[in-house]
């Protein structure tokens, strides 16, 4: 059973015959809607992928792509950018099943030229997509009232993800930004799951827990400080240097002389 797609954005947009939309990739999943034209994409994945007026495409996070819009006159497209959990999808697929063109008649009616989707009809476009990703995995639909069900258990898992991620590489200088890459979330939707969980901004946690392991290291490893200083993936000592100043109030040195003397942080 999938898990229902958290939406992100939505929107429509027009593109002249010959413009070319360089090599890029997403954090979050994409789904892009041809309306009217051509569009012909192609990913790092070797795969080239044509869309003509109707089809829909799905785009992974983090697929480098490139899209060529070649129809005759201006090609027309809707845009969906939207977080979802799926280990089956790992490059970009057409979609193609008899919904289809009922699908993008809704599509189309429901994106707007000139920006968002107003707040009364993303749930609507989400379920949408939600029942296009079904029809692309093969699973079994999951109802609304179990989707509002386990978004509680859904985020607690995702949760354990983090603090998990954090545990293996607490030695590295994680921003909520690469844990986002790391887990295939985009980086404000892992903070707010976070902060709506726990109460705590995220940033705030990791930084805690890079001081934690600089403090443990310190206080046990007889590691010179620039050492450790490159071990939790500072470019520098005076970098790092003014970190442990930061949360501390003093000096590397000082701190670690203060925590061998078999005192504790805080002082």
């Amino acid at each position: 059973m999938i898990q229902f797609p958290h939406y992100t954005i939505a929107y429509r947009s027009e593109h002249s015959p010959g413009e070319c939309i360089r090599r890029h990739e997403h954090a979050c999943w994409q789904m892009e809607v041809c309306f009217r034209g051509m569009v012909r994409v192609q990913s790092d994945r070797g795969k080239e992928i044509r869309l003509d007026s109707g089809d829909l495409l799905v785009i992974p996070p983090h697929v480098m792509h490139q899209l060529f819009y070649e129809g005759d006159d201006r090609t027309t497209t809707g845009v969906i950018k939207f977080e979802w959990q799926n280990e089956s999808l790992a490059e970009p697929t057409l979609y193609d099943c008899a919904e289809r063109e009922p699908m993008v008649s809704l599509m189309e009616n429901l994106l707007r030229i000139d920006g968002e989707v107003p707040r009364r009809k993303q749930q609507v476009i989400m379920g949408a997509v939600y029942a296009i990703l079904s029809g692309l995995v093969g699973d079994d639909l999951e109802t609304e009232s179990e989707h509002f069900d386990s978004r509680e258990s859904s985020e607690s898992r995702l949760l354990k993800r983090i603090y998990a991620y954090v545990e293996q590489h607490g030695a590295q200088h994680l921003s909520v930004q690469s844990l986002g890459r790391a887990l295939n979330y985009s980086s404000g939707y892992l903070a707010s799951v976070f902060k709506r969980q726990t109460g705590q901004s995220l940033q705030r946690y990791l930084i805690t827990q890079r001081f934690e392991t600089a403090v443990r290291l310190l206080r046990l490893s007889d590691e010179s400080i620039a050492r450790i200083s490159e071990q939790l993936g500072f470019p520098d000592l005076a970098g790092f240097s003014r970190f442990i100043r930061r949360e501390s109030g003093m000096s590397p040195r000082a701190l670690r002389e203060h925590l061998r003397s078999g005192k504790h942080f805080p002082v």
